[in-house]
């Protein structure tokens, strides 16, 4: 009998308890999800810029500094790049060579340098003290050339004179051509910390300061050519790149009211110059055989330990779209440009030959 009690006293409390549950003055009501704030509703969706996906060769957003001598022929590689690559964005810097190079010593965000020489042993030992091997990679050839005012009647130097006008053993122009005015010759450079002048230093004056006491450097290398057009005395040196495109109004422009100077031939490595001529200028055939004496890489110096965009970019430039580039650029491409040549079928022949005819 108490255990008849003791199921109905259960039963009853277990009523009890499921009312108090339900009842809702009920000190136990559920927790409520807050509903989304204003804030959160009209919050943007992520785009590449704000959120980028996963960093690739053709994916992603860096920065580059690029020699300002070269800056038309890099221009125009971006430009498709970044056609052809819809979620890549390269931010290029141009600045001239020494700075462009102490830019990514200096800056580890910086992983990829363009420019017309290689680290020197101290900049290399200082990227390897970091545990960086930095990766070298040639994608064309550039050139220098030398401009003068279209009233000078000199237009082409040999080794020696370039030498001379260099070194400031040739102070004017009349040394050079009876017919010339007496002009003092004015040396004109892009920028102090150019390219072109370390260029001439190591390659043309064996390392020896160029030492003529007339020599001047401009902040650009649009300025350079600027300055040569209305000053009949001066010579320029300037990157090929800005001139070589005569297809682009830019170069065009440029070249309008600038005579080129034509310079002595040499041998290359490869054997003798093939052109039966003793001056040539900066064009493609000439830098291609070696000709052409102030010719030099066009080189990626890159610092990226991943397969990212830095490294995608490289591998652009030596593809065969980079490549094109280079060369209806008016430069030297580091690799051939195929050309498919397609020719119309042979129609049949309507009537046989006899083979006894002679």
């Amino acid at each position: 009998m108490s255990a008849f009690r003791w199921a109905i006293f259960t039963a009853s409390m277990m009523v009890v308890l499921a009312a108090c549950q339900s009842s809702p003055n009920s000190s136990t009501t559920p927790i409520e999800q807050p509903e989304p704030s204003s804030a959160d509703s009209t919050q943007p969706t992520p785009t590449p810029s704000t959120a980028p996906a996963k960093e690739h060769a053709t994916v992603g957003e860096i920065e580059i500094v690029v020699d300002e001598s070269l800056k038309p022929i890099i221009e125009q590689e971006l430009e498709v790049f970044h056609a052809v690559n819809a979620k890549a964005v390269i931010h290029a810097t141009y600045l001239p060579a020494e700075e462009a190079i102490q830019e990514m010593l200096n800056n580890r965000d910086i992983r990829l340098v363009i420019s017309s020489r290689i680290l020197t042993d101290d900049e290399k030992k200082f990227l390897v003290d970091q545990t960086v091997l930095p990766d070298y990679t040639s994608f064309g050839r550039d050139a220098i050339a030398v401009v003068n005012h279209p009233s000078n009647p000199v237009m082409k130097l040999d080794k020696a004179e370039l030498q001379g006008v260099l070194s400031g053993k040739i102070t004017s122009w009349k040394q050079i051509d009876p017919a010339a005015p007496e002009d003092k010759i004015s040396l004109i450079f892009d920028h102090p910390q150019s390219s072109v002048l370390r260029f001439l230093t190591d390659s043309i004056m064996g390392g020896q300061a160029i030492s003529s006491s007339n020599v001047f450097a401009m902040d650009s290398s649009t300025a350079l050519l600027e300055y040569v057009k209305t000053n009949p005395g001066a010579i320029g040196f300037v990157g090929w790149a800005w001139l070589s495109d005569s297809d682009q109004i830019m170069s065009q422009e440029l070249m309008d009211g600038l005579q080129l100077v034509l310079l002595e031939k040499q041998d290359g490595a490869n054997g003798p110059c093939p052109y039966d001529l003793k001056y040539v200028g900066p064009w493609q055939s000439y830098l291609a055989t070696d000709c052409y004496p102030l010719r030099r890489h066009m080189t990626t110096i890159l610092r990226e330990s991943i397969f990212g965009l830095g490294t995608g970019f490289v591998s652009y430039l030596n593809g065969p779209q980079g490549q094109r580039i280079v060369h209806k650029a008016g430069l030297n491409a580091h690799k051939g440009i195929p050309r498919e040549v397609k020719f119309p079928k042979q129609r049949k022949a309507t009537a046989q030959v006899d083979s006894t005819e002679t």
